[in-house]
């Protein structure tokens, strides 16, 4: 999609079962959700996958949840904004890896993090330029926990509160 605009969610996606394959968003433009997302993403099949520019939601930015059995990826160019909750919000209760990637910026909304993330699967990564809101990462995962930010500012919370209890 190019420019995508909504009352509520600019883009509200899922896909539910099991068996029910991969989810995919790519958005090329600006994507607004007026009292809602931004992007809202649900998926019980394999893959969730969300690539974006340019992303506002009036509460989250990106609000993204996987029960599947394959890897949740946010890939971002431009900047997200959660105005009244998170840039991003990533839950990844699937058995694969959770990796949010950003080039631009992601801001939270008043006492809200920029990036919120859980994963119940494997590795748990956040490779981000700047962070706005700070980052809270929880790896209940198997494997590794990952950040890696340019820049992390936090008026409210940690900039970064990172838990790995993964085995």
């Amino acid at each position: 999609a190019a420019d995508v605009a909504g009352g509520t969610d600019g883009i509200n996606a899922r896909k539910l079962g099991t068996g029910a394959g991969a989810l995919s968003i790519s958005a090329t433009g600006t994507v607004s959700g007026g009292t809602g997302f931004g992007i809202r993403a649900e998926n019980g099949g394999t893959d969730l996958t969300i690539h974006a520019a340019e992303v506002t939601g009036g509460f989250d930015g990106i609000n993204a949840t996987s029960n599947g059995t394959g890897a949740l990826n946010i890939a971002t160019t431009g900047t997200v904004t959660g105005i009244d909750g998170r840039g991003i919000l990533a839950f990844n209760h699937g058995t694969g890896a959770l990796r949010i990637t950003s080039t631009g910026s992601v801001v939270g909304g008043h006492r809200q993090s920029g990036i919120q993330a859980q994963n119940r699967g494997t590795d748990l990564s956040i490779d981000v330029a700047t962070v706005i809101g700070g980052i809270s990462a929880t790896n209940a995962g198997s494997g590794a926990l990952g950040i890696t930010p340019r820049t992390v500012a936090s008026d409210t919370y940690s900039g970064i509160s990172a838990r790995n209890t993964a085995a």
